[in-house]
């Protein structure tokens, strides 16, 4: 297994692992920037990724577009309350985005704060070259 393999098991074992052990996450989602997922909690089925991952690109990208000429600095992170859940949306490594859908009664705060930990953890994989290998492995 070369490196790049090894970073593809390391990144889908991070999201596995914030899904499996956050209270109140349902699921978690990197995608690309254009809204292809590339790893995805294994509770969220592969049609129900391919939708959040289109929604959630759209969502972060007009947050972003809102904001250009401001003057009021970057998108840290997106959040839509739902009445049944909520979705978060951030930004992580280069060209991909993290979507986490939670149940109603999550802690926000504890969300934001572990969504952080996992952004610093895969932002550092999240390389254009995993990417592109991760997205033609889905394909």
């Amino acid at each position: 297994m070369n490196d790049l393999q090894n970073d593809a098991v390391q990144l889908n074992g991070l999201i596995e692992n914030f899904a499996m052990t956050v209270a109140g996450v349902e699921h978690a989602l990197v995608f690309s920037v254009d809204g292809l997922p590339i790893a995805r909690s294994t509770r969220l089925e592969t049609d129900a990724a391919e939708r959040l991952s289109t929604v959630a690109a759209a969502v972060i990208g007009l947050a972003e577009g809102s904001t250009e000429g401001t003057g009021v600095g970057a998108v840290q992170e997106v959040m839509i309350v739902m009445e049944h859940r909520y979705l978060f949306v951030t930004r992580v490594g280069h060209g991909g985005a993290l979507a986490v859908v939670t149940t109603p009664s999550a802690d926000v705060d504890l969300i934001g704060y572990e969504m952080g930990l996992l952004v610093d953890r895969s932002g550092t994989l999240l390389t254009p070259e995993l990417r592109n290998l991760m997205l033609a492995q889905t394909s």
